[in-house]
């Protein structure tokens, strides 16, 4: 491996921070004392040497292991290492290493990399770190490590991250130059980040990340960027994200990253190429990007304040994931905010459930998790273009409670809401709310706003419907809190088709509460359909109800919970305003042929009924 060509020269040469040279270790070690050292830079440590003669310790895997220096920054010493050609250190397990001042890896070859193996140790971030204007984001932010920059960058507080200094010059590559195992990043509530990369790769392994602002970003393109099994854990600091690409980048992978408090996962801009998978929580935000792929995601929008994905003229499927809708409305799961440019995303959801989660307030630490609150959409269009498509493939709803466990129960929903108006109108027609209870559609501009079968060939078919069947009404035994009292309710409901016709209504049901708060329901319906729904406080809901709501259903049964003021987390008062008793006697559904959305013919039977 060659020596590092930025050398301790340069606007940085006399910062004794860097005077640490293979010439010079053993000052260090006389800077910071022997004996706190000693165990790992006792004179001029060299890989190529064997430990014995270096005096130092090292792993079955060749690692010279850095003891932690108690009298204060460890990263002359980190430094001092690179420099003398260690390129795999061990740290000591339970360890708190502190780096207060920022440490180069800059050896001119590309293929030159340095490996730390934390074994659970702690690198706490200080404020003598080197901040640098090539973080767009934030220049104040506080880098550690900047692979592939040259020392003689550094000048002040500040580093000048560019092509001028990259240590490998026109030699490039995707290599990674650092990797780290099994480490806590603590940035202590503050300011500052761990590496900032130079047109080079890195890789973390197992990495957890507390009250920093960023594990990564960089300079320039940084192609194959790996984070595997990393974590962000306290939410002190603005704006924090474990990955945040403010630079060209392509093929970046992040593998069962995991998030608390809404801590961000990934923030890409201009990406071409990128995978997330398996992902615990934890917004991702997408710029510009395309080829996305998010795989198998869990995202607690209920427990969090951020939206799980926002996503900005890119082009992205989201594949067998669920998204817990948060109890606040203005922060959806899937916000699309394509900016007046004309460039509009497209967004595919592929197997994706909305997962409608009922905590028990006594198992909770949030207050507004209980009660008789509305649920956000699983999509927002906040903004979008002609060139905006929303493409859904057999999505779900599915609600669940603390006391039921795991077992989840097919529910009514799967909303979507628009800042736009056309956008709106086009959601809320009677064959788009058909279409959309099918659970496989698009949502398309083509001479306006049109909700289509998936694929774009525009023919669907819609079978005949029939009553629905109320199997359970009863005073809710699950642990979901609501606004009811004491009170005896009446239900009735009816299924709506693609061209706006009812069913026959289902019988009366009642459901007498004592000391719940909330009425669980159960219906055997036989759509895909618009499940509308009458309640009222005491007899006759069918001629004078008191409210109503319209739910798209895909069959064939549903479970919702009655909360006071909403269903299934959608607010009563939300249904067509039709009287159930103005709803006709006999059947109005028919099986239908729909071109382009729309009812063209009745076509033989289809159905038998």
């Amino acid at each position: 491996m060659n020596a590092p060509t930025g050398g301790p020269s340069g606007p940085g040469a006399q910062d004794p921070r860097f005077a640490v040279g293979r010439r010079s270790i053993t000052r260090v070690v006389a800077a910071f004392g022997a004996g706190a050292v000693g165990a790992s830079l006792a004179g001029s440590v060299s890989a190529r040497q064997a430990p014995e003669a270096a005096g130092t310790t090292t792993t079955a895997t060749g690692a010279v292991v850095l003891e932690a220096n108690p009298s204060g920054d460890c990263a002359p010493l980190l430094q001092a290492l690179y420099d003398d050609g260690v390129r795999a250190v061990s740290l000591r397990p339970q360890s708190t290493y502190l780096l207060d001042s920022p440490v180069f890896l800059d050896s001119d070859d590309p293929f030159d990399s340095l490996v730390i193996y934390g074994n659970g140790a702690e690198l706490a971030l200080g404020p003598g770190l080197g901040r640098t204007d090539a973080f767009t984001a934030d220049p104040q932010t506080r880098w550690a490590f900047f692979p592939n920059t040259r020392r003689d960058a550094f000048d002040g507080d500040a580093v000048s991250v560019d092509v001028d200094h990259r240590a490998t010059g026109d030699a490039v590559g995707g290599t990674p130059r650092l990797v780290v195992h099994q480490v806590v990043v603590d940035g202590q509530g503050e300011n500052r980040a761990l590496a900032f990369f130079n047109r080079c790769a890195g890789r973390f392994n197992d990495v957890v990340m507390t009250a920093a602002r960023t594990l990564v970003s960089w300079f320039d393109y940084c192609d194959a960027m790996v984070l595997d099994h990393c974590q962000a854990r306290l939410d002190e600091v603005d704006d924090a994200w474990l990955l945040y690409q403010v630079s060209n980048g392509d093929g970046i992978v992040l593998l069962s990253p995991k998030s608390e408090r809404g801590i961000g996962l990934a923030s890409l801009w201009n990406c071409k190429g990128a995978t997330i998978a398996s992902a615990i929580s934890g917004p991702v935000r997408l710029n510009r990007c395309r080829a996305v792929s998010i795989l198998g995601g869990h995202a607690e929008g209920d427990v969090a304040t951020t939206s799980a994905y926002v996503i900005r003229s890119s082009q992205v499927t989201i594949d067998s994931s669920l998204v817990y809708p948060s109890h606040s409305d203005d922060v959806p799961g899937i916000v699309i905010d394509d900016a007046d440019d004309g460039l509009g995303s497209v967004v595919t959801l592929r197997d994706v459930g909305e997962m409608v989660f009922h905590r028990d307030g006594a198992r909770t630490v949030k207050s507004d998790l209980q009660g008789d609150v509305g649920w956000a959409p699983v999509v927002s269009l906040s903004r979008v273009q002609r060139s905006t498509r929303l493409v859904a493939e057999r999505v779900y709803t599915q609600v669940g409670t603390l006391q039921q466990g795991s077992r989840w129960l097919p529910s009514a929903g799967f909303r979507i809401v628009s800042a736009d108006p056309d956008v709106t109108a086009a959601l809320g027609t009677a064959t788009a709310l058909w279409q959309r209870a099918c659970g496989s559609w698009e949502l398309v501009h083509r001479d306006g706003w049109q909700v289509l079968p998936a694929g774009g060939a525009g023919i669907s078919s819609s079978p005949a419907l029939r009553a629905p069947e109320f199997l359970e009404a009863r005073a809710s035994s699950d642990g979901v809190g609501g606004s009811l009292r004491a009170t005896r309710l009446e239900y009735v409901a009816a299924l709506r088709d693609a061209e706006g016709n009812y069913t026959e209504l289902s019988a009366v049901v009642a459901a007498a509460l004592d000391d719940s708060s909330s009425v669980r329901l159960r219906l055997r319906t036989s759509g895909p359909g618009v499940l509308v729904l009458w309640r009222r406080r005491g007899p006759d809901v069918a001629r004078e109800p008191e409210v109503s709501v319209s739910i798209p259903v895909q069959g064939p049964e549903v479970t919702l919970y009655d909360t006071g003021e909403h269903v299934g987390g959608v607010p009563w008062g939300s249904g067509t305003g039709v009287v159930p008793a103005e709803v006709a006697a006999t059947n109005r559904t028919r099986d239908l042929i729909l071109l382009s959305g729309r009812p063209v013919a009745q076509p033989l039977p289809m159905s038998g009924r």
